[in-house]
């Protein structure tokens, strides 16, 4: 059998789409499928990113009122290279790690919704 969440192959493009009539929301988070009710405003938040670009480190913060929950990093082909789950505070570094340089795009939840930031690494 197939799996909604399964990548690549022909039918990855309509997996979404497949993923969202059936119901299954693990799969659409997992994809870093976000609706437009998710988003969250940037000044309610006060999300700061830098240095940008960077070479190892990227530090994240928002304000003490609202923390973040998670932050994903994609890279622009959609694959997510890094999670930082559970996080639950006002303050993150990401590290570079193995990543090679290039843009990203991180995602940042908060308990509000969805907040998203392009990253560079150089």
């Amino acid at each position: 059998t197939s799996s909604c969440c399964s990548s690549g192959g022909a039918n990855s493009a309509r997996t979404p789409r497949a993923c969202a009539a059936l119901g299954l929301t693990e799969c659409l988070d997992s994809l870093g499928v976000v609706s437009v009710q998710e988003l969250v405003d940037d000044h309610l938040v006060e999300m700061q990113v830098g240095p940008n670009p960077a070479g190892e480190e990227i530090h994240f913060q928002s304000s003490l009122d609202h923390p973040m929950e998670e932050i994903r990093v994609f890279n622009l082909d959609g694959l997510m290279v890094q999670a930082y789950p559970r996080i639950n505070s006002s303050q993150q570094t990401l590290s570079r790690r193995n990543l090679p340089p290039g843009i990203y795009l991180a995602r940042i939840r908060f308990k509000e919704g969805i907040l998203t930031r392009k990253i560079i690494f150089h």
